[in-house]
């Protein structure tokens, strides 16, 4: 059993016979992404309406005046909601052009014209969407929702990055050299 040569795959070898080429097939888990994807907009959504929640009033005529959540005017609830416009409005970069906005992959706002305050924003899948986007095109779906990173050092991994991490077309470089000359780091 090899379970260390590729990352989620788990080869069990019964028998080799001398001289003989054996193809591997390995098909991408689609089933798990589109969940993931799911667990996301769940996510998402969960936010959404707490946001919402929090920004409602009630203009109920029997009640002294309007009342109003907790953090109905609060700046800082307003920032968050602006965040999160940008990063939805904005699309990734490095990815195909019709695979930049979540929209493109089956992704997209419920209808504005819903009653229901609390779902105001909130996203729904088109299933049929999602399942051709991940069919044809998974690399671009997983650039979508991942930050690529490559070193052409083993030692070298990408622990962290924060919102000024920046998409570069050409990669980014680091370069690192010991002060004693040596190769340990």
């Amino acid at each position: 059993t090899i379970d260390d040569l590729f990352t989620g795959v788990t080869l069990s070898l019964f028998q080799a016979e001398k001289g003989t080429t054996i193809n591997l097939e390995i098909d991408r888990d689609l089933s798990a992404v589109k969940t993931e994807i799911s667990n996301f907009v769940d996510a998402y959504n969960a936010l959404r309406q707490a946001i919402n929640t929090q920004r409602q009033t009630d203009t109920n005529p029997d009640v002294a005046g309007d009342q109003k959540a907790p953090l109905f005017s609060s700046r800082a609830l307003a920032e968050v909601t602006s965040q999160l416009s940008g990063v939805f409005g904005s699309g990734a970069q490095g990815v195909s052009i019709d695979h930049q906005v979540l929209s493109q992959i089956g992704v997209n706002f419920i209808d504005r014209n819903q009653t229901d305050p609390l779902q105001a924003e909130t996203l729904v899948i088109d299933e049929t969407a999602l399942d051709s986007a991940l069919l044809n095109n998974p690399d671009d779906v997983r650039r979508l929702f991942s930050f690529d990173f490559s070193s052409s050092d083993p030692r070298v991994s990408l622990l962290a990055f924060n919102g000024a991490t920046t998409y570069n077309a050409g990669g980014h470089t680091f370069n690192m050299s010991c002060s004693n000359g040596g190769t340990n780091y």
